[in-house]
């Protein structure tokens, strides 16, 4: 979550593709001592950090003596991608589909409304969606997708209105957007913060940690020893609470609690 975004253009900047016997493998060359190579399990993209100056032929024979690693856990985690998306489709925006909110499941209901669209929270635990009639699947996940980003952000200011006056710091920016390996990330320089969306469906605990955690990015840009000292300072479980939000989500056994 500490990655900044001048780090990312940097990234950008100085990435490079190989091709390996049907393996397509995305090189970053950035400020490290040694090449790493990763399958992605979300996806199974194959990505490869490399030394600055190390030449392209040297990291094409690295990639080439793990290449039986490689396309092992590449299918591995293609696998596990097409088992996921099996048990957990992605949503459509309809009636009856469970939505994650606060750490809560949200059932959800969509009803004709000639009026501006928009997301309804009950009392009990039903997400009203007042869409017009006609509404495609686009429309619908549009509207829910600005409720999420609204929401999302509401709670986001209140924690972190609070947090900024404990920890000492003045965040200038806070943003909200889809992220594919991160919660957070934060430019230092700038004190712009951003979220990842998938925290909506957090609980609270989940947030407050990384929002703590990027305010405290605000005053050191490492995970070194003076971040730790910082977050043990002001969060002493946050560790639990890192664990618990890089665990599996959501918990199955409380979907049916709609």
């Amino acid at each position: 979550t500490g990655t900044t975004e001048q780090e990312e253009v940097r990234v950008a900047a100085t990435a490079q593709v190989l091709d390996l016997d049907g393996v397509t493998v995305a090189v970053t060359r950035r400020s490290v001592r040694r090449a790493t190579l990763r399958v992605h399990a979300e996806d199974g993209r194959v990505t490869l950090s490399a030394p600055l100056r190390t030449p392209t032929r040297d990291l094409e024979r690295f990639v080439r003596e793990h290449l039986d690693w490689v396309v092992s856990e590449r299918e591995r985690a293609l696998e596990e991608a097409r088992r996921e998306a099996t048990l957990h489709p992605p949503p459509r925006g309809l009636d009856g589909e469970v939505w994650w909110w606060s750490g809560r499941p949200w059932r959800l209901e969509s009803r004709e409304h000639a009026g501006r669209p928009r997301v309804v929270p009950m009392a009990d635990r039903r997400l009203v969606l007042h869409v017009a009639a006609g509404a495609t699947e686009a429309d619908r996940l549009a509207v829910l997708d600005r409720w999420q980003r609204r929401a999302l952000r509401g709670a986001a200011l209140t924690t972190m209105r609070a947090w900024s006056e404990r920890i000492g710091v003045e965040p200038a920016f806070l943003g909200i957007r889809r992220m594919t390996t991160r919660w957070g990330s934060c430019v230092p320089s700038t004190g712009r913060i951003w979220l990842n969306l998938e925290l909506v469906a957090r609980p609270p605990s989940q947030l407050e940690l990384v929002v703590v955690h990027e305010l405290v990015h605000l005053i050191t840009r490492t995970h070194g020893q003076r971040f730790q000292r910082l977050m043990d300072r002001h969060l002493p479980d946050w560790r639990a609470r890192q664990t618990e939000l890089d665990g599996a989500w959501p918990p199955t056994a409380s979907v049916d609690a709609a």
